[in-house]
């Protein structure tokens, strides 16, 4: 049985990651959480691989790169991915 709590707290995790990646890679990402809005009308089996991939493409982010945020002046903070 798909954990429904887990499948939405990776898929936010990974959105973030998403945003801040402007590639086409970013792209994908934000396309698997937008499937995990839907998994209510899809079968088990499908939510079950979903969440996986979003396990493993959350997983590459958090090993290969890291969010950073600049503050740029008083009012103005940057944020970004850095790949290592």
């Amino acid at each position: 049985m798909i954990d429904y709590d887990r499948l939405h707290t990776v898929a936010n995790e990974l959105q973030r990651y998403a945003d801040l990646e402007d590639t086409e890679l970013g792209e994908l990402n934000r396309y698997l959480t937008q499937l995990a809005q839907y998994v209510d009308y899809v079968g088990e089996e499908f939510a079950t691989v979903l969440l996986s991939e979003m396990e493993d493409q959350l997983q590459a982010f958090q090993e290969g790169a890291k969010i950073v945020e600049k503050v740029e002046t008083f009012t103005r903070t940057v944020t970004y991915l850095e790949w290592e």
